[in-house]
């Protein structure tokens, strides 16, 4: 049986990632436990090493963001397969990640969006293909509960670490549908999510529309670059200014514009077919894979022709 690997980023939530860690070390089958300690100073590694032994721990003296600890996270796993798991979430079952492991049957998908739970928000659970008779796809999956290729998420560079925290889930969708893999809905007993309530809406807020600038940096391609940024930048106003963070959005749009600046060199967009697929499955998904494999087929082909002929590679 593959190995699985489950790695939760952390910082300062200690009682919150004792749940979590609890709920991943009863997972049954082949399965590894890392935890990336993003500089806590409210004794997590202590508490790690005095409770649950087992645990592989990973601490950085600062703090680097959760999306460089999941690079980290990746780049230290023995598994094939990473669950990525959020110190606020856990597991409430103990063969969710052998479930998930079976929706990675098909060699298309790259990644599994996971069923879960905002308990915070109710009991509907996000994420959950619509039947089990078929694969379906989606466009991407949320960081708190999702699976993935290890030796793809290498491949492709993993995530952007100068986004720091919110987007990279798209992102990284986005490149690797553009690589002929797809994202597919899970089948697994949903992950609670208890959302912590640590966490800094008008921070997150930030971020996530700083994200949304650079992620269209990286990778729209220049003709629909233009339109994309404009309408990016009006749905971010308009969403936040009803939720009450027009100033957390406007700060994080101006923030992003700005940042483009220092990742002018990191530009490299997707094709206009991965785009375009990629915008569809996010306004009329999720889709039945058979709707769209020998789009992704088509993908994957061109994919490893332009791989093949890169000087780099060749080398």
């Amino acid at each position: 049986m593959n190995l699985a690997s489950i790695v939760i980023s952390t910082r300062n939530r200690k009682e919150e990632l004792a749940r979590a860690v609890s709920s991943a070390l009863r997972q049954k089958g082949n399965v590894e436990v890392l935890v990336m300690d993003d500089g806590s100073t409210d004794g997590t590694c202590e508490m790690l090493e005095r409770r649950f032994p087992r645990v592989l721990r990973h601490r950085t003296e600062r703090n680097l963001g959760y999306i460089e600890q999941r690079n980290r996270g990746a780049d230290l796993a023995r598994g094939d397969i990473i669950i990525s798991l959020d110190d606020d979430a856990e597991f409430s079952d103990d063969t969710t990640v052998g479930q998930a492991m079976a929706d990675f049957d098909n060699p298309f998908v790259g990644a599994v969006a996971m069923p879960y739970v905002d308990v915070k928000y109710g009991p509907a659970v996000i994420q959950r293909a619509p039947s089990d008779d078929t694969a379906w796809v989606t466009s991407e999956y949320r960081g708190t509960a999702h699976a993935l290729r290890r030796d793809i998420f290498v491949r492709l560079g993993g995530y952007h670490s100068y986004l720091f925290r919110q987007g990279e889930e798209a992102d990284y969708c986005q490149r690797m549908l553009d690589a002929g893999y797809v994202v597919r809905l899970g089948r697994s007993t949903p992950i609670r999510h208890n959302e912590s309530p640590k966490r800094d809406p008008t921070l997150i807020i930030q971020y996530a529309a700083r994200s949304k600038i650079l992620c269209a940096w990286y990778s729209v391609p220049v003709t629909f670059l233009p339109v994309h940024l404009a309408g990016t930048s009006a749905v971010v106003l308009c969403k936040d200014c009803r939720r009450g963070y027009r100033w957390a959005g406007i700060k994080g749009l101006l923030v992003g514009y700005c940042a483009l600046l220092h990742e002018l060199p990191k530009r490299q967009p997707v094709r206009w077919g991965s785009y375009r697929l990629f915008r569809s499955l996010r306004k009329k998904g999720p889709w039945r894979f058979s709707a769209v494999e020998a789009l992704v087929a088509g993908l994957r082909a061109s994919a490893r022709v332009a791989l093949a002929a890169s000087p780099e590679q060749a080398a």
